[in-house]
C-alpha cells in the first residue's frame, strides 16, 4: 500500500474558495478508501476545520498555520519520517519539499489588484521554485491549465473539476437578519477582482429591487469612498445552512467576477434550485455553464433585463453529472498512482 500525505494547513483556514476544495476533496478520498493508497493528513496544532473522517488519519506536525509552518516545519516533518508523497490542495507547497500541488489560478499574476505586494511576492517566489519540480500539477478547469501551461511552459497539468454535491437543499435555515421577500444574491469574497462595485452601479439604478451580498463587508467599498445604495444589504459570512437557503430562494444569483480559476458559487446556486443564475462574460464561466446561465458584460451594463433563462431539471441533472466531487476524487486516486 502506499501512503499519501496531505498538507493539513487548510484545516486551519477561514473556508472560502480553495479551501472548500480541500475540504471535500478529503471527505470524498476518506469515502473512496482506495485499497492501494493510504491516505495522512500533516496538520498544524490550531485546527478549525474538524473533519469526520472514517479512514484517514490526522497527524499533528506541531506549531500553527502559517508560511513558517508550511515552508520549515512541515518539509522538516516530511524528510524526518521519510515521507515520499506530499500533496498540497491550495496553491503552494513547501519549497523544501514541493510534492504534488493544486494551482487554482494565477490570480497573483493575472489579477494581482486583489492581493498585497507581500502576497504576489510570496506566491510568485515559491511558484516560480516549485513549479516544474511538482509530480503532479493539478487544476481545476480547461482555461487555466491553458494559461499553466503558457505561463510556466509546463505540460503535467491535470484537471480535476470542483464538486457541486456538498450544500444540500434540505439544510437549509433561513438566516435571522431579515430575508427581502425578493432578492437578488451574490456570494464572494471582497477581492476587487469579484466586481461586487458593479452590482452597487446596478442597485442604484433599480431601487425598487433588493441587493444581498454574501461573504464579506461594507468596509472595504467605503473606504474606497463608493456609494452604497440602501437597497444593498451586506450579510457577512453566514453558514453553510443559512446560505443553502438564500440560494433556493434567492430571485436570481449574480456573478459578476473578473477572474476565476472555477467559479463555484454559481454551480452551488443551481444545484440549490435557484432558477436564474446570470454570470460574467469571461471564458472559464462560459466553459463551465454555456447553455445553463445567462451572460451580461456587468461592466457595462447598468440594468438587469426584465427576464432571463430558467434554469430547468435537466440543467441540473447535467451540472451533477459533470461535477462532483467523488468523481474528481476518483480521478486524483488514478493519477496518484501512476
Amino acid at each position: 500500500m502506499k501512503d499519501i500525505y496531505i498538507n493539513g494547513k487548510f484545516l486551519c483556514q477561514k473556508v472560502t474558495g480553495v479551501q472548500r476544495v480541500a475540504i471535500e476533496l478529503t471527505k470524498a478520498l476518506d469515502n473512496i478508501n482506495d485499497s492501494d493508497l493510504k491516505f495522512h493528513i500533516l496538520a498544524p496544532s490550531n485546527i478549525i476545520n474538524k473533519l469526520e473522517l472514517n479512514n484517514i488519519d490526522i497527524i499533528e506536525v506541531p506549531g500553527n498555520a502559517g508560511y513558517s509552518w508550511e515552508q520549515l516545519k512541515l518539509p522538516k516533518y516530511c524528510k524526518k519520517h521519510k515521507v515520499v508523497d506530499l500533496i498540497s490542495f491550495c496553491n503552494i507547497a513547501p519549497i523544501k519539499f514541493p510534492g504534488s500541488c493544486f494551482v487554482h489560478d494565477l490570480a497573483v499574476i493575472e489579477a494581482k489588484e486583489g492581493y498585497s505586494w507581500k502576497q504576489r511576492f510570496i506566491y510568485k517566489y515559491i511558484n516560480k521554485k516549485n513549479i516544474k519540480r511538482y509530480k503532479n500539477i493539478f487544476t481545476v478547469s480547461n482555461t487555466m491549465k491553458n494559461h499553466i501551461e503558457s505561463y510556466y511552459n509546463v505540460k503535467n497539468v491535470n484537471v480535476l473539476y470542483n464538486g457541486c454535491e456538498h450544500l444540500k437543499k434540505a439544510n437549509e435555515a433561513k438566516p435571522e437578519f431579515g430575508v427581502p421577500e425578493k432578492y437578488y444574491l451574490a456570494v464572494g469574497s471582497m477581492n476587487p477582482n469579484k466586481n461586487f462595485s458593479s452590482i452597487l452601479r446596478i442597485a442604484k439604478n433599480m431601487p425598487l429591487d433588493n441587493f444581498l451580498i454574501v461573504g464579506g463587508s461594507h468596509k472595504s467599498f467605503q473606504e474606497q469612498k463608493m456609494e452604497i445604495p440602501s437597497n444593498v444589504k451586506f450579510v457577512g459570512y453566514v453558514s453553510d445552512n443559512e446560505l443553502t437557503y438564500l440560494y433556493s430562494h434567492a430571485y436570481a444569483f449574480l456573478f459578476p467576477s473578473k477572474y476565476e480559476g472555477f467559479g463555484i458559487p454559481p454551480m452551488e446556486a443551481i444545484t440549490l434550485g435557484c432558477k436564474t443564475v446570470i454570470c460574467n462574460n469571461i471564458d472559464v464561466l462560459h466553459e463551465l455553464y454555456d447553455g445553463i446561465c445567462d451572460f451580461e458584460d456587468f461592466d457595462k451594463i447598468d440594468y438587469l433585463k426584465p427576464s432571463y433563462k430558467t434554469i430547468i431539471e435537466s440543467d441540473i441533472e447535467t451540472l451533477k453529472e459533470r461535477f462532483s466531487w467523488y468523481k474528481s476524487a476518483n480521478e486524483l486516486i488514478n493519477i496518484l498512482k501512476k
